[in-house]
């Protein structure tokens, strides 16, 4: 599913309207809350994510944290310690 809506103007308040096709695209509706987000791999792109996504994505992001910071505190187990 490709859908293009714009070129958009930037309203004087920093607003932009997203055009109602893509809105019916993506199941969106007025009233819907979204976060945007600026990622460091495409610093001139805007990403535009429903709240609900963007909060299963920061979970999962600390529960990965979480289970990174788990497992670097595991001891060696002797047959790791006395390899040589």
């Amino acid at each position: 599913m490709d859908t293009l809506g714009g070129p958009t103007p930037i309203g004087a308040n920093g607003q932009v309207s997203v055009p109602k096709h893509v809105l019916q695209a993506l199941g969106w509706s007025s009233g819907d809350r979204v976060v945007l987000r600026v990622v460091d791999e495409e610093p001139d792109v805007l990403r535009i994510v429903p709240e609900a996504v963007a909060l299963r994505q920061l979970r999962r992001g600390e529960e990965a944290e979480r289970m990174m910071r788990m497992t670097s505190h595991v001891e060696p187990t002797r047959d790791e310690s006395t390899s040589e």
